[in-house]
Parts: structure tokens; C-alpha cells; sequence
């Protein structure tokens, strides 16, 4: 399956401040984002890129119910 992420100039996948790739609704964390290895950084990036996407899928229910946006 090619998801159409871009990858940086290091070789790991590009991501935002959200912990969002470049494809649509496709979020990546730990090893594949960052050059840490520490089982400690990568399991709070995960955390965090599960944070992000929860409040995504928050905030897309919060929009369709009443049909404002919240971000």
C-alpha cells in the first residue's frame, strides 16, 4: 500500500506539529519521525500522535453536530 507521505531530508517521515503526515488522516510517531530511539521519547510521541488524533476526530464530531470549528 503506498500512503503518498513525503519523507525528510533524513529519511524519516514528515510530520506537523499535529503529528500529521503530508497523505490526509495519516498520523506516524516514534522511530519513523525522529532520530530518538529511547523507549521513553517514543512512547510519549505516540501518546501525543493518539492525543492529536482523538482531537481531530473530536473536533470533525463537534463540527458535523453543530457546525462550528473548534481548531
Amino acid at each position: 500500500i503506498d500512503l503518498n507521505y513525503e519523507l525528510a531530508e533524513s529519511g524519516l517521515i514528515k510530520i506537523n506539529d499535529q503529528y500529521e503526515t503530508t497523505a490526509k488522516d495519516i498520523y506516524a510517531a516514534g522511530d519513523c519521525t525522529s532520530p530518538a530511539r529511547g523507549l521513553s521519547v517514543v512512547t510519549a510521541s505516540g501518546t501525543m500522535a493518539a492525543v492529536m488524533m482523538n482531537r481531530a476526530m473530536i473536533s470533525e464530531d463537534f463540527w458535523l453536530i453543530t457546525g462550528l470549528r473548534t481548531i
